[in-house]
């Protein structure tokens, strides 16, 4: 079980994604766009979240402009995210350390990445 942060401005994604994940046993705090998802995070303290899954088009500020604006925060920068989005061609652009689902996704491939990520940081 992770603490996910889910970051999506459709509000029926958004809805049917915290769905899946709740399902998967995770606990899930919402976003509705990049821009209140830094606040969120910049407030939590300690950081609880362990895991950021960010629709890759949003507006005001795009899946990898949060990403990197994640990356410029001490705090923030170590926690794992995945790119949720419908360009088949996105994983080409996204940075290395990012995970990227393309939609429409088997509820398992979600969950499966979180499980993957989670691993990950839970051995350094």
């Amino acid at each position: 079980m992770a603490r996910v942060l889910l970051v999506e401005d459709d509000i029926h994604l958004r809805l049917v994604t915290r769905l899946v994940l709740e399902q998967g046993g995770h606990v899930v705090d919402e976003s509705p766009d990049a821009l209140q998802a830094l606040r969120h995070l910049r407030h939590e303290r300690p950081i609880k979240t362990e895991v950021i899954v960010a629709d890759m088009r949003m507006p005001e500020m795009n899946g990898l402009e949060f990403v990197a604006e994640l990356r410029t925060h001490d705090r923030l920068s170590p926690i794992p995210v995945i790119l949720l989005t419908g360009d088949v061609d996105a994983r080409d652009n996204a940075p290395p350390e990012v995970s990227v689902v393309i939609k429409p996704f088997e509820p398992s491939q979600l969950l499966e990445q979180i499980i993957q990520l989670t691993a990950a940081t839970d051995t350094n």
